[in-house]
């Protein structure tokens, strides 16, 4: 393990990437991992501090969503497809003629505590506070469509 210091300057930044990338696959439990460890830390400072990624913007920034659309294919288990516009979404169902529900789900919530935050629900029954109601848990009160080819054309 070689001498470990301070990241201060671009100078040591770019040294520290050198031997990050020199020891990057190191066994861990070894002296080189140990060093990894320690110079990922110090790295991530540094860039945290002169390379700032600023925070999202909603509505200007994917990253940044307050919705999501999710198809669940006909027979389907698990969705097809998350999309972060209704747009987006329909385009992939129109291309490959699919058949199923495009629903508008709230990120950060779940849907359980979306539907009691909006007062659309409200638990009343002690199995409506459980986790096998919860984990359950469905609401026609999201924004929701059907789709069939069939019936477009």
């Amino acid at each position: 393990m070689q001498s470990i210091g301070p990241i201060r300057t671009e100078a040591d930044y770019r040294q520290a990437l050198t031997r990050v990338e020199a020891i990057f696959e190191a066994t861990p439990g070894t002296p080189d991992f140990d060093e990894l460890d320690i110079l990922g830390t110090l790295v991530g400072a540094y860039e945290a501090k002169h390379f700032p990624i600023p925070a999202p913007v909603p509505g200007e920034s994917g990253l940044a969503l307050s919705e999501v659309w999710v198809f669940h294919g006909s027979g389907g288990r698990l969705a097809s497809g998350i999309f972060t516009s209704q747009t987006q979404a329909e385009q992939f169902i129109t291309q490959y003629r699919l058949t199923g529900v495009l629903t508008k789900y709230p990120v950060g919530i779940s849907v359980y505590d979306w539907t009691i935050q909006e007062r659309l629900f409200e638990p009343k029954k002690p199995e409506q506070f459980q986790a096998g109601f919860i984990q359950r848990f469905t609401t026609a009160s999201q924004e929701h469509y059907h789709y069939d080819p069939d019936e477009i054309g």
